[in-house]
């Protein structure tokens, strides 16, 4: 993942805003969240199959201490241990693109609220809250009843965090799902843009921004379609006027897009 600033933009797979905002997604199932938890679970067993001679190694330089050292020293190892690979394996890959092994598999990323990348103080309460979530009697019950009946599909973890896990959608899938009306009052001004300058990296940034702005705060909203019509704009040559707002301007190039590039109609045949 790159940090970047000014009029570059941060990427890390699916769209993300100049803002770092993903917009390219749909909230994960909790069918794919079980896959992707167990795929984890299974890798961090290899590990531990991986790891298992160094710790023979430990337990034979330990024989040449004392009983009580070598069973003090033996306790903090096997307690540093288990948390690292337990806590640590989460925190550190969801710090660092929002995908542990098993979410990267199975396509899901975890995001901020926003949709924004988390950060190292949410990834560590997400992981410790493991606890409750997964292993408070009866095992998972407290993930499962959560992750059903909050809106995004979180867990306490999620809750706690202000964090939830989305499913990436790919461009092939998601491109003529959504159909943009021109907005009321703007079809003579939608006439007149040419959009064939407009790449499909636009487009999908575009849709992806336009099919999320109810989710998004009114500043945020606002903020971004500013950012998104700037660089249309100039692609296409356009200066937009004063009074026609940002985001019916990027409305009125999405549905100029897909007239565009729209498939054919089917042709009808006789006999």
């Amino acid at each position: 993942m790159r940090n970047t600033s000014g009029s570059t933009r941060q990427e890390y797979g699916g769209v993300v805003t100049p803002e770092a905002v993903l917009l390219d997604f749909e909230i994960a199932g909790i069918g794919t969240r079980l896959i992707a938890r167990l795929l984890d679970t299974i890798v961090q067993l290899v590990m531990l199959t991986m790891l298992s001679p160094l710790f023979a190694i430990f337990a034979g330089l330990l024989s040449l201490l004392s009983e009580g050292v070598a069973s003090v020293v033996s306790i903090i190892l096997f307690v540093v241990g288990f948390f690292l690979l337990l806590f640590g394996y989460t925190t550190y890959f969801e710090t660092f693109g929002g995908q542990t092994l098993g979410k990267k598999m199975m396509n899901l990323r975890v995001v901020t609220l926003e949709g924004a990348p988390i950060r190292f103080g949410q990834a560590a309460i997400r992981s410790m809250m493991q606890v409750p979530d997964l292993w408070f009697p009866p095992g998972g019950a407290l993930a499962l009843i959560s992750v059903l009946t909050t809106p995004r599909g979180q867990r306490l973890g999620d809750l706690a965090a202000g964090t939830f896990v989305v499913r990436e959608v790919s461009p092939q899938s998601q491109n003529m799902r959504f159909q943009f009306p021109i907005p009321h009052g703007y079809d003579v001004y939608a006439a007149q843009l040419d959009v064939s300058m407009v790449s499909p990296e636009q487009y999908r940034i575009i849709r992806g921004f336009l099919t999320r702005v109810t989710e998004l705060r009114p500043e945020i909203r606002f903020g971004m379609a500013q950012q998104l019509a700037g660089p249309v704009s100039q692609r296409i040559g356009h200066v937009i006027p004063h009074q026609v707002h940002p985001e019916n301007f990027l409305a009125c190039v999405a549905n100029r897009y897909q007239q565009r590039h729209a498939p054919p109609p089917p042709v009808a045949t006789l006999g």
